[in-house]
């Protein structure tokens, strides 16, 4: 076979590249709505670095493959491939319809913003080859950040690979991906229940106890008044790069939630809404997207961050998350 491209999907959560791979694929799983609605209905804020990560309920979907019944991942040491046979052996998992997720040095990798710049180990996710062109698809963030799709030679892939130094850790293995359709997931309600519970609830203090990480900071409503500490400069200082796309994983958690709600509705497990709620949904939505407008042009600009619109953007989607999720709990009670 000269050429072959698997089906990908343009993911509804693109913030984090651990998530949008896997969900691009997933994506096509019959169960997928009841799964993604089941598990992705909270956030959580923890520092990792020094600098603040925003993060799904969930995690890490290729840390833990356990949390994504819908595919089924192998796990492949770097060490363990025969380079003279890489080429053979990538285009092998995509004939037999298995995806590949490996992390390379995007110094060799064209479109991406370390290009021919510096050496940075980051994610690459392979779904297609096309021997005449020698060159494999690939998904990633390119040279402005924004998620795509785009060809990338046969050279630059061996050379990004073999010059990923490390050999432990998460970076340190090529994952392979596949969809699992016998798997079959169905709506968890209690589970939903308990996380709307848990997001206006559960304090920091709380969260922290429960022994998921160590360094937890915030989850749920109360990541709000975690990030105006960040703003202000109280307790964590974060990078405008980070801020940027910490803004922009909290307006994809609100458009998922969106989505969510109105799946509920449609299946009949809650009541239709009132309309002031859904609302509110639609701006935190809009609230999320302005808040990292704001951040992006300042960053852009390198001037200082607009925090009192900042703030007043975070105070209103706080005030509008709560009021929400206390309706629907609400409604999932009854």
């Amino acid at each position: 076979m000269n050429a072959k491209k698997l089906p990908i999907q343009k993911p509804m959560i693109r913030g984090h590249l651990y998530n949008a791979f896997p969900l691009s694929v997933a994506s096509f799983h019959p169960s997928f709505y009841d799964w993604i609605y089941t598990n992705f209905t909270n956030l959580k804020v923890f520092e990792h670095d020094s600098s603040l990560d925003i993060v799904f309920d969930t995690g890490n979907i290729i840390d833990h493959p356990e949390s994504c019944p819908l595919l089924n991942v192998e796990r492949i040491k770097n060490t363990d491939f025969v380079l003279s046979d890489l080429f053979q052996t990538f285009k092998h998992y995509i004939d037999t319809g298995k995806y590949i997720y490996l992390f390379m040095d995007e110094f060799y990798v064209n479109n991406r913003s370390s290009y021919q710049k510096r050496h940075f180990i980051h994610e690459t996710f392979i779904y297609g080859y096309d021997d005449l062109k020698e060159e494999f698809e690939v998904c990633g963030f390119d040279d402005r950040m924004i998620y795509c799709t785009n060809p990338v030679p046969y050279a630059s892939i061996y050379e990004g690979l073999v010059n990923n130094l490390y050999t432990d850790g998460w970076a340190g293995f090529t994952y392979i991906l596949e969809l699992d359709n016998e798997q079959i997931f169905d709506l968890n309600l209690d589970k939903i229940y308990h996380s709307f519970e848990h997001n206006v609830n559960l304090s920091q203090d709380q969260y922290s106890t429960f022994g998921l990480e160590h360094n937890v900071a915030a989850y749920g409503n109360s990541i709000y008044s975690f990030l105006e500490d960040v703003f202000l400069n109280k307790k964590h200082k974060i990078e405008q790069s980070s801020a940027v796309r910490n803004m922009y994983v909290i307006q994809e958690y609100h458009l998922l939630k969106q989505c969510s709600i109105e799946f509920l509705q449609s299946h009949g497990y809650i009541h239709r809404l009132p309309e002031e709620l859904l609302t509110s949904y639609a701006c935190n939505v809009k609230n999320s997207k302005n808040a990292v407008n704001i951040i992006l042009k300042n960053y852009i600009a390198n001037t200082p961050d607009n925090t009192k619109n900042i703030l007043g953007l975070l105070k209103s989607i706080s005030e509008k998350e709560s009021y929400c999720s206390n309706y629907i709990l609400q409604q999932l009670h009854g």
